[in-house]
């Protein structure tokens, strides 16, 4: 008896549609620099939890992208709630469409009121606590970083169902879509891809930079307002409040600062408030201050009125980097001497040293320095 060896050769199933290879990367590229040149981190995309090494697509992200690819989402909505057991859930399929009306795929979300967010809220305080029914309160214990041991225990009440109901059902149309695009555009891997290493494939041209990941543009803020004063409601950056205004302003915070019955709580707000108020004083004075060349061929600000003799005050270094290097450097290595130099020129400890008043402060930490050598 002998045995027949059979050769098979081995084939790769032909699927009608499929892309090749070099589609495959151009499309992942092309997710790809949308989420380098529009998406934002934070706003369209980001980590589950602080500290995470992974990114998930949140719902403007997937707004955004359905929008680009021209996509139509159309829902499902299977309601599976029991109003007798007191809770609602819903299951949401998320069909995608083309332009045309083709069918692409599709994504599955659920959402039940039953989920510990929505079952359980934080009691108002103990007597809102003591004075709910004892079937319907507990304690409960949560991670918390800053407590002792890293757990803190916390008094919570039964929430009313009724109101989650349309938080519920809004959930579970946004983990709906999320799936659904994630699956039609094939990009659950895309977030933590390198475009500069898919361009390389491709042979594109690389994008902009180092092709590390950029960082998130943050949107401009509006310039704050004053809180108070004659200037009330009007925008520091509005030229129709004046430099004294502003001046006027930082000495009433830095006041409120000095304030030991102040709740430190504000301080930080406060701190930024006045920083603000010092660049746009900056950015005005800049305007408006002529320049004169120094002894290197340099460039440096000349204040209105300073002198030119030898006991002018020293000028305070000429860019923003040059006068936080000397100042790091100054409070470093001499930390006694600097915060008695603002003693002296009454500006509060934590709060940072006015561009006005940089000349004068360094001429005044310097002559401190030199009658302790």
């Amino acid at each position: 008896m002998t045995t027949d060896l059979i050769k098979v050769e081995e084939t790769y199933l032909e699927v009608p549609g499929a892309r090749s290879v070099e589609q495959v990367l151009q499309h992942k590229y092309r997710i790809q620099e949308i989420m380098e040149r529009v998406l934002q981190q934070g706003v369209h995309y980001g980590p589950p939890y602080p500290g995470s090494d992974k990114v998930m697509l949140l719902l403007p992200g997937a707004h955004t992208l359905t929008s680009t690819f021209g996509l139509t989402p159309k829902l499902d909505i299977e309601d599976l709630s029991d109003l007798g057991a007191r809770y609602f859930r819903f299951r949401i399929k998320v069909r995608l469409y083309s332009r045309g009306g083709l069918y692409l795929g599709e994504g599955v979300g659920a959402c039940s009121t039953m989920e510990e967010k929505f079952n359980w809220e934080y009691a108002l305080n103990d007597r809102h606590y003591e004075a709910t029914d004892p079937g319907d309160r507990r304690v409960a214990f949560k991670k918390d970083r800053k407590a002792e041991g890293g757990v803190v225990e916390v008094k919570q009440v039964r929430a009313n169902f009724a109101d989650k109901e349309n938080t519920c059902t809004k959930i579970a149309c946004k983990r709906g879509l999320v799936a659904a695009v994630i699956l039609v555009l094939d990009c659950s891997d895309i977030f933590n891809q390198d475009l500069e290493e898919l361009a390389d494939e491709l042979g594109l041209e690389k994008p902009a930079g180092n092709g590390e990941p950029k960082a998130a543009k943050p949107k401009p803020k509006p310039a704050p307002s004053m809180p108070f004063g004659p200037f009330k409601g009007k925008s520091i950056g509005d030229l129709s409040v004046t430099d004294d205004g502003l001046r006027e302003m930082i000495r009433a915070k830095l006041k409120q600062l000095e304030n030991p019955k102040r709740d430190i709580k504000w301080d930080a707000a406060d701190q930024a408030f006045v920083a603000a108020i010092e660049e746009e004083l900056k950015a005005r004075e800049l305007k408006q201050e002529p320049r004169r060349e120094d002894a290197a061929g340099g460039l440096t600000a000349q204040p209105p009125g300073a002198q030119q003799a030898g006991d002018a005050p020293a000028p305070a270094p000429a860019t923003e980097e040059d006068w936080e290097t000397w100042r790091y450097d100054a409070e470093s290595q001499r930390p006694t001497l600097y915060y008695l130099a603002k003693q002296q020129l009454k500006l509060a400890r934590g709060a940072p040293i006015p561009p006005g008043k940089r000349a004068e402060f360094r001429q005044t930490f310097e002559g401190l320095v030199a009658e302790r050598t």
